[in-house]
C-alpha cells in the first residue's frame, strides 16, 4: 500500500526568490534614483519646473521603477529592504554632514548631481527610503499572516470533520476582514494627510533660516509615512487608497503647474516658498504615491504566496502521514 503513494515533493527553496528580488530591486532602485534626479535637475539649476515633457517622462520612469521595487515584495521582502535601507543611509549620511557624490556612482550625467542633491535636501529620499523599507517589512509580515490564515482554516476543517463524529464542538469560522480593511484605510489616509502637512511645514520652516538639509519635521513626516506603510501587513486596501490619492495629487501638481501656482497664491506661505513648488513639480509626491501602490501589490502578493506555501507544506505533511 505504501508503494502506491508517490514520494511527496517538499516546498521549493526560497533562496532563488531572495536573490532575484535583491538583484532586480537594486537595478530598479538605481534606475529610480537616476530618473527622479534627472527630472529634478531643472528645478535645482533654474528653480522652475518649466514645461518640458522630458521631465514628465523621467518622473514616470522613476515612479514606475519604485513601484517595481516595492512590488517585488511579493517575491521576497529582501529586495525592498535593501533598496530602502540604502536610501535611508544616504539620507542619514547627508543629515550628518557627509558629502555624497553621484558622479562616481552613475557617471555624472549633466544635472544629475544637482537634482539628486535637491531631493536629498528636501527629505524626499528619506521619505521614499522609509516607505520602501517599511514596504519590505509589510510584505514579510503579510506573508507570515497568510501562512497563519491557511493554518487557521486547516484547523477549522479538521475540527469540522471531527465534529461530524460528535467528538468536538462546532468550529468557529475565520474572522471577517472588513474591520482590517476599514481600519487600515482610515489610518493610511489620515497618516498621509498629516505626513504631507509635516513635510510642507518643514519646507516652510527651512525658508526662515540658512540653507540646510531636511529638519525635524521632515524626519517626522518620513517616520509617519513608514508607519502607515506597515499597515499593509494588516490590510493592503488602506495603503492602496493612500497611494492612489498621493499619485493623483502629485500628478496634478507636476502636470498643471499653472493651476498649482494659482491655488498657492491664496496661501501666502505657499506662494512665497518656491521650495514647495519644487517638491510638487518634481513629481516627488507622485513617486511616493506609486511607491505606496507598489507596497500594496507586494504585500497582497506576499500574503497569497504565504498561503500557497503553507498549503503545500500541509499537503506534504498529509502525504507523509499516509505513508
Amino acid at each position: 500500500m505504501s508503494d502506491a503513494v508517490a514520494r511527496p515533493t517538499p516546498p521549493p527553496s526560497r533562496l532563488g526568490a531572495h536573490v532575484s528580488s535583491a538583484v532586480l530591486a537594486v537595478i530598479s532602485g538605481a534606475a529610480a534614483v537616476a530618473a527622479l534626479a534627472q527630472a529634478s535637475s531643472p528645478l535645482a539649476t533654474l528653480g522652475v519646473a518649466g514645461d518640458s515633457p522630458e521631465a514628465g517622462v523621467w518622473v514616470a520612469v522613476g515612479a514606475a521603477a519604485l513601484l517595481g521595487v516595492t512590488a517585488l515584495g511579493a517575491m521576497s521582502s529582501l529586495g525592498p529592504v535593501i533598496v530602502g535601507g540604502l536610501l535611508l543611509l544616504m539620507s542619514l549620511a547627508r543629515l550628518l554632514g557627509v558629502n555624497l557624490s553621484l558622479d562616481s556612482v552613475m557617471g555624472g550625467a549633466p544635472g544629475l548631481e544637482e537634482g539628486f542633491d535637491l531631493l536629498l535636501d528636501l527629505g524626499v529620499w528619506l521619505s521614499l527610503g522609509l516607505v520602501v523599507l517599511a514596504g519590505g517589512g509589510a510584505a514579510h509580515f503579510a506573508r507570515r499572516a497568510g501562512r497563519r490564515m491557511e493554518l487557521d482554516e486547516e484547523r477549522i476543517l479538521d475540527r469540522a470533520s471531527a465534529e461530524t463524529t460528535g467528538r468536538m464542538a462546532k468550529p468557529r469560522p475565520p474572522r471577517s476582514r472588513i474591520p482590517a480593511h476599514v481600519g487600515s484605510t482610515v489610518l493610511a489616509v489620515l497618516g498621509l494627510v498629516v505626513a504631507l502637512g509635516l513635510l510642507l511645514a518643514g519646507l516652510v520652516d527651512r525658508t526662515e533660516g540658512p540653507a540646510q538639509p531636511f529638519g525635524f519635521l521632515a524626519v517626522g513626516a518620513a517616520v509617519l509615512l513608514g508607519l502607515l506603510t506597515l499597515t499593509a501587513a494588516w490590510s493592503t486596501l488602506g495603503v492602496l487608497v493612500a497611494g492612489l490619492l498621493a499619485t493623483i495629487v502629485g500628478a496634478t501638481g507636476a502636470i498643471w503647474t499653472e493651476a498649482l501656482t494659482e491655488w498657492a497664491s491664496s496661501w501666502p506661505t505657499l506662494a512665497d516658498d518656491p521650495t514647495i513648488h519644487r517638491l510638487l513639480n518634481a513629481g516627488a509626491i507622485a513617486a511616493l504615491g506609486l511607491t505606496l501602490v507598489g507596497v500594496s501589490i507586494g504585500a497582497h502578493g506576499a500574503r497569497r504566496a504565504g498561503r500557497r506555501t503553507q498549503r503545500l507544506e500541509i499537503g506534504v505533511t498529509r502525504r507523509l502521514d499516509e505513508r
